[in-house]
């Protein structure tokens, strides 16, 4: 819808993000890679690049926080089994999150776990997307943080 932020020009947004980049000279800029699929996590994550590789001066270390592949891959297999008449049987498991071996660093996130879930709770517009599933796999998916440290070239100036 319009005055969404995925209704944004990417460019416009771009613009955005290189100003605080020129403002703040951050050394590492951390966004959500968008490999979830949702719009607005792709929007940001094509205008984020966009930015970096515009920056003037020393550009940040561009780092997105991802979900690999496996981990996704246990939770089809979970959703599969508990919510047989959904669309889940239609998902390619192979498409799902970002590839293993592009995940650079992992962060051990239990120690804020109460911290986490208390903050899924207040996000009263949505559904957690943690929601049915066993408490090993909801602890996979809070407990650790992937990351995958991104190369963006330079544009010439």
């Amino acid at each position: 819808a319009d005055g969404s932020l995925c209704a944004a020009p990417v460019d416009e947004v771009a613009g955005v993000l290189g100003a605080l980049l020129h403002e703040l000279q951050p050394q590492v800029l951390l966004i959500l890679d968008g490999s979830d699929g949702h719009r607005d996590h792709v929007h940001v994550g094509a205008a984020a690049r966009r930015a970096v590789s515009g920056a003037d001066g020393a550009a940040p270390v561009l780092v997105e926080q991802c979900l690999p592949n496996s981990l996704l891959r246990r939770w089809l297999d979970e959703m599969r089994a508990v919510r047989p008449d959904t669309a889940y049987h239609s998902l390619d498991p192979a498409a799902l999150g970002r590839d293993d071996a592009e995940v650079t660093d992992v962060l051990d996130t239990t120690a804020v776990l109460d911290r986490r879930e208390a903050a899924i709770a207040e996000h009263r517009s949505q559904v957690s997307p943690f929601e049915g599933l066993s408490d090993e796999l909801r602890r996979a998916f809070l407990t650790s943080d992937h990351l995958a440290r991104v190369d963006v070239p330079r544009r010439a100036r």
